[in-house]
């Protein structure tokens, strides 16, 4: 079951898919824009698997996405196949830095308040192999990778410990 949420702007709604993405979260990010369009993202464990916007798909979608000044989203556990186009999709880091840069006229603030990855980085990697030994880098690179180039106070630590605590039930 979807919820939806208020109406956010371009960059709020860009900040809710990296959050829906660091989360490790599976399912399809659902966004009506302010003029009535449909956007749709489907995320698998994360990482953005497929991107549909009006009568485009995969990377031509991405580009006419950065032109949303806001909209309503809905978060549903159901992941919408992918097609060919999306096999042509950037990784996530770099589809998240990419929607950052736009934000048609909404703002010119980035929804990326967060820390540079680079100044914890090795912090939270030497504490996650002090912790999971091995498994520890190899679980932070692929937070890193789906953070988008930034982490909030917990981002990369929600990651983190989501996949720990799903490692550890197995």
């Amino acid at each position: 079951m979807a919820t939806e949420h208020e109406e956010l702007s371009y960059p709020e709604l860009v900040e809710a898919l990296r959050q829906h993405c660091l989360a490790m979260q599976t399912g399809t990010w659902i966004v009506a824009t302010r003029d009535n369009h449909a956007l749709r993202i489907g995320i698998d464990s994360g990482k953005i698997v497929k991107v549909a916007f009006l009568n485009l798909k995969g990377k031509a979608a991405l580009t006419r996405v950065r032109k949303v000044t806001g909209g309503r989203y809905s978060f549903t556990k159901d992941v919408l196949p992918a097609g060919p186009a999306d096999t042509e999709l950037p990784e996530t880091r770099q589809i998240l830095q990419f929607l950052v840069q736009g934000g048609g006229t909404a703002t010119t603030t980035s929804p990326t308040t967060g820390i540079p990855i680079g100044r914890v980085k090795n912090v939270i990697i030497e504490e996650a192999t002090e912790l999971l030994e091995p498994m520890g880098p190899t679980i932070c690179e692929e937070c890193f990778d789906n953070a988008g180039g930034y982490v909030d106070e917990s981002g990369v630590g929600q990651c983190y410990f989501g996949r720990l605590h799903r490692n550890r039930r197995r």
